[in-house]
């Protein structure tokens, strides 16, 4: 009998990975969008040697979603670190995404315990609909919570 639900479980999966691989390989998910400006903005992180933590910029990307209307909807994806240089544990840490012409995400992220020199990875997206194809985004941290 164990043989059997052996066999079928094995039958199982690799008819998942089958079905895995053909909706990857289909044409409907993962396609280029055209009429898309798929080039990532450019970031900077403002310096803010006075600041007790400090935010290390990893990676940007833009992504390009279908809605049901088949209309596209872009957002910049902004990926990067922030490290606790001070000498205190930092409980909130908020900072700001701008351009030139608005703060286009504000983000807060509370921490349980963040200890001296520890890292953590977060995130920020915002929609490119607002923002000029050559506009410039500044990171920067506005106002921590230590104690």
């Amino acid at each position: 009998m164990k043989l059997i639900s052996l066999r079928h479980s094995f039958i199982l999966t690799v008819a998942l990975q089958i079905g895995l691989v053909i909706l990857t390989l289909s044409p409907v998910f993962g396609q280029s969008v055209s009429g898309s400006n798929n080039r990532p903005l450019k970031v900077e992180i403002l310096s803010q040697n006075d600041s007790p933590a400090r935010i290390t910029l990893l990676d940007t990307n833009t992504l390009t979603f279908l809605t049901e209307n088949n209309n596209t909807y872009d957002t910049q994806a902004i990926s990067f670190e922030i490290q606790n240089v001070s000498q205190k544990r930092i409980r909130t840490c908020v900072f700001l995404l701008t351009s030139a012409s608005q703060v286009t995400s504000p983000g807060t992220y509370t921490f349980g315990t963040f200890n001296p020199g520890n890292i953590i990875k977060t995130g920020v997206t915002t929609d490119r609909s607002k923002l000029k194809s050559d506009e410039k985004l500044s990171l920067s941290i506005d106002y921590i919570f230590v104690f």
